[in-house]
C-alpha cells in the first residue's frame, strides 16, 4: 500500500515537471486512421513504450567515468535564486554542494543522508532537469541524473542554463508529503561564448536603442550565446551573466532580464558574460521620454533603500495631482510590491487642480532586491504605474 502511494505521488510530481505541453485530442489533431491488417509474417513492433528500468540498491554501482566532477575550477558564476540553495525536511544532500556548476549532457552523482526518524519508504530524485532512474529503499542513498542537452528537455518551460532545484522525493513520516529536501545546481557551459547577442522583448537582436515612453513601462531582454561547439543557448538566467544599468534611477534591472523605466533621461544597459578572467560585453543605449500629462505623480518612483528583512519602514508619501479641466476618478490601487498603502485618492473624484496623497510602507520579504509596482487605474490615462524598490538586508 505504501509503495503504491509512493508511485502515485511520484507520477504526479513527474507529470508536473515533464517538459512540453500536454495537448488534448481535437479536430486539429484527429486520432490516427485504423490501419489495414499487415502481413502476419512480418514481426510487428509493440505499440506500447518499453518499460523504464527502475534501479534499486541491489543495482548500486558507481562508474567514475560516467560521473561528472561538479563545481569544476574556473566557474565564476554569481548565484541568483529565489529560494535557498538547499534545505532539509528529512534528507540532506552530501554531494554535490549547493550551487555547484554542472554542464549540459553530464551525468551527475548525488549522495544523500536520510533521517529514518523523519522518512519512511523509498527515495528518488525529481527536478525540472529530469528524474533519477534509481530509487533507494535504504542506505546508501546514491543517485545519478543526466543533465539535458537543450531547453526542449527541461520541465515547466524553464531555460536549461541557470540554477535548478533537485528534490529528494520520499514519504515524510506521519504526513502526506513527499518533499524531503532540495539542493540547487547551476547548469552552465564550460567555455566562453564565441558570440553574444541581445534581443528586446522577442524582437531583433542587438537593438540600437531601448526607448521607453512613460514611467513604469516594462520590457525584457533575452540574451543568447553561441558557443565554440556550435550550441546556441538562451543564457538570460546564467550566473555568468550580469546586466547593469548605468543609471538605475532612470532604468532599473530586475530578474530574468526585466527592465523598468523610473524617470526621464538617457542611460545605457550593459550585458556582460564572464568566465574566469574572460569577459565579453554588449552595451545598449536606453532613453526614457515622459509625455506631458494632466495627471502627475510626484515623485515618479520610490526607493526605500536598505531595510532588515521582515521589518517595516517609516512611511513615504506620493502626491497625485490633476492638472486637467475636469474631474478624474481614481479607482482602487493594485499593489504588486511588498508594501502596504493607504490613500485618500479613491474616496471622491479628483477635481481640477486637486491632489491626493498615497502613503506607503515597505516590508522586504527576502534578502536582496525587493522590486514591485503599484498600479493606479484612473478615468483619464487608464493606468499609472508607481515603481517600488528596496533592498532586504
Amino acid at each position: 500500500m505504501a509503495m503504491r502511494l509512493f508511485h502515485r505521488a511520484l507520477a504526479s510530481a513527474l507529470f508536473l515537471l515533464a517538459p512540453g505541453p500536454v495537448r488534448a485530442q481535437s479536430q486539429e489533431n484527429p486520432p490516427a486512421q485504423q490501419q489495414k491488417p499487415s502481413d502476419p509474417s512480418v514481426k510487428q513492433e509493440s505499440p506500447l513504450p518499453k518499460a523504464k528500468k527502475i534501479w534499486t540498491n541491489d543495482n548500486l554501482t558507481s562508474v567514475p567515468g560516467q560521473v561528472s566532477v561538479v563545481g569544476a575550477s574556473g566557474s565564476s558564476g554569481r548565484q541568483r535564486s529565489n529560494s535557498p540553495s538547499s534545505y532539509s525536511n528529512g534528507a540532506t544532500f552530501l554531494t554535490p554542494a549547493p550551487g555547484q556548476v554542472v554542464h549540459p549532457g553530464e551525468i551527475v552523482h548525488f549522495d544523500l543522508s536520510v533521517d529514518p526518524e523523519r522518512s519512511t519508504g523509498p527515495v528518488s530524485l525529481v527536478s525540472p532537469l529530469g528524474f533519477s532512474a534509481e530509487f533507494r529503499e535504504f542506505p546508501p542513498y546514491s543517485f545519478t541524473l543526466e543533465i539535458p542537452h537543450s531547453d526542449d528537455h527541461v520541465g515547466g518551460g524553464n531555460r536549461l542554463i541557470g540554477i535548478h532545484p533537485i528534490t529528494a522525493f520520499g514519504k515524510i513520516r506521519g504526513k502526506e508529503e513527499y518533499y524531503l529536501g532540495v539542493v540547487e545546481v547551476d547548469v552552465e557551459e564550460s567555455e566562453m561564448p564565441a558570440k553574444l547577442e541581445v534581443s528586446r522583448n522577442m524582437g531583433q537582436y542587438a537593438p540600437p536603442v531601448l526607448t521607453f515612453f512613460d514611467v513604469g513601462e516594462e520590457d525584457r531582454l533575452a540574451i543568447h550565446a553561441t558557443f565554440p561547439n556550435g550550441d546556441v543557448r538562451d543564457v538570460t538566467n546564467s550566473t555568468y551573466v550580469n546586466i547593469v544599468s548605468a543609471n538605475p534611477k532612470l532604468v532599473r534591472v530586475g530578474e530574468e532580464g526585466s527592465l523598468t523605466s523610473l524617470g526621464p533621461g538617457s542611460t545605457s544597459i550593459t550585458v556582460d558574460y564572464s568566465l574566469g578572467a574572460q569577459t565579453t560585453q554588449i552595451s545598449i543605449p536606453a532613453s526614457v521620454t515622459i509625455s506631458n500629462s494632466v495627471i502627475v505623480l510626484t515623485p515618479l518612483s520610490l526607493d526605500f533603500g536598505d531595510q532588515p528583512v521582515g521589518s517595516t519602514t517609516s512611511t513615504l508619501q506620493v502626491t497625485l495631482a490633476n492638472h486637467s479641466f475636469g474631474e478624474i476618478t481614481v479607482f482602487k490601487l493594485e499593489v504588486r510590491a511588498p508594501v502596504r498603502e493607504s490613500d485618500d485618492c479613491t474616496s471622491a473624484p479628483l477635481p481640477p487642480d486637486g491632489s491626493c496623497t498615497i502613503s506607503i510602507t515597505f516590508t522586504p520579504f527576502r534578502a536582496g532586491p525587493n522590486l514591485g509596482v503599484i498600479y493606479i487605474p484612473n478615468s483619464h490615462s487608464g493606468m499609472l504605474s508607481l515603481p517600488i524598490s528596496g533592498n532586504g538586508i
